[in-house]
């Protein structure tokens, strides 16, 4: 019954947080429908949670196999490859494919996108990641990435165009009004900037209203405080984030960085690897840690 191992296995995923497990129950189901696709794909998404990628690759390529039309593997495998085993090339030959055989859909171009841009080829970045967002608008991410291509690239005012869409479609991204800071002291305006990094405060301010343990918020604070100069302000939002959730080392060591403290980013880089970091295109991309 292929309902009811599906059931058992999102239940000690979800419930038990069992995650060998659900494993388990999948490959019993696989066992008895081996050519189902949806079950590769969820043995699959077990396998990445557990952390072993190739085992993960080889389930989202079997689905492909069964059913090459199939979106969500294509795009597990495509992230899988970008932005857990750092495969970049591999990650845009799998949407290529997926763009010869469907050329409206946005996701490959987005993930494609980001690859390029983490190789540096910024021409190829803004070409596809425009492409994405022309095709799906509201797909903030890709929103946000061709943000940083244009301004990597130099086309300042085009970032700051794309940022301001975010924000018309959403003004409580606060995410768009830091990053509109970073653009706007890249150059030069500082007035601009200040104004940005105090409104991405007072976005994270209000969101905390409704949220009972938002360490990243406080975290975010003390990021946005330290470009505004307001040490103490950064340290109390600091100690608040550290109070809720100590184990935030990504974001620690943006802070770090910023504060220019480059040894203990470095530092805490290292612990959020062994903590299960492997995005490492947005360690290399990511502004703040460019210090």
């Amino acid at each position: 019954d292929p309902e009811k191992y599906g059931l058992l296995a999102f239940h000690a995923r979800a419930v038990e947080g069992n995650l060998e497990k659900a494993a388990a129950y999948h490959r019993v189901l696989i066992g008895l429908y081996p050519d189902s696709s949806p079950a590769h794909n969820n043995l699959g998404v077990v396998y990445l949670n557990m952390g072993r990628y190739p085992e993960a690759v080889n389930e989202y390529q079997e689905c492909l196999r069964i059913d090459p039309r199939d979106r969500l593997a294509f795009f597990n495998l495509a992230q899988t490859y970008i932005t857990r085993t750092g495969d970049l090339d591999l990650g845009i030959d799998v949407c290529n494919t997926q763009i010869a055989k469907n050329e409206k859909f946005w996701a490959p171009y987005c993930l494609s996108g980001y690859a390029y841009l983490a190789k540096g080829q910024f021409g190829e970045a803004v070409r596809n990641l425009e492409q994405s967002v022309e095709l799906e608008p509201k797909a903030a991410t890709c929103g946000f990435d061709l943000a940083l291509a244009y301004s990597m690239s130099g086309q300042k005012q085009n970032a700051v165009k794309v940022l301001n869409q975010i924000l018309a479609t959403d003004a409580r991204s606060c995410d768009a009004y830091y990053s509109l800071g970073i653009v706007y002291d890249s150059t030069g305006d500082g007035v601009a900037a200040r104004r940005e990094w105090l409104r991405s405060v007072n976005c994270r301010q209000e969101a905390l209203r409704s949220q009972r343990n938002g360490a990243s918020e406080y975290l975010e604070i003390a990021i946005a405080r330290t470009r505004l100069g307001d040490l103490a302000g950064a340290q109390s939002a600091e100690n608040e984030a550290r109070s809720i959730d100590p184990k935030l080392y990504f974001d620690t060591a943006r802070l770090r960085s910023i504060q220019g403290r480059t040894g203990e980013a470095v530092q805490l880089l290292e612990r959020a690897e062994k903590n299960g970091l492997t995005n490492f295109a947005w360690v290399k991309l990511n502004p703040d840690l460019q210090s």
